[in-house]
């Protein structure tokens, strides 16, 4: 139980950052207003991130090409030509990157 709610403090904190960092950007954002908008205290930021750069980098890595994985992906996938791989690939990249613009964008 306690760790359900340590995950979901941590997802707060995420959603709250990616909020005031896309609106602030990185060089504006305080961790007492990203504190104010996940409702925690700005201690409990440190808990889960050891200062705003860590924080910043964990709201915008998974916005992150790992090509690695991306030429796993296309490994694994059974149907189609290498070129029709590729762009599957390509396209799943695509589709998350649009999902999550606002990371983009900060």
């Amino acid at each position: 139980m306690a760790q359900v709610l340590k995950e979901e403090v941590r997802n707060r904190i995420l959603e709250a950052a990616e909020k005031v960092f896309y609106e602030k950007d990185y060089r504006g954002a305080k961790l007492t207003e990203i504190a104010k908008e996940a409702d925690i205290p700005v201690a409990l930021i440190y808990t889960y991130f050891k200062n705003k750069e860590v924080l910043f980098d964990a709201v915008v890595s998974s916005v992150y090409i790992n090509f690695e994985s991306a030429f796993d992906e296309e490994e694994s996938l059974e149907k189609g030509s290498a070129s029709e791989r590729f762009d599957e690939v390509g396209e799943n990249y695509i589709h998350k990157l649009l999902k999550e613009r606002k990371k983009l964008i900060i």
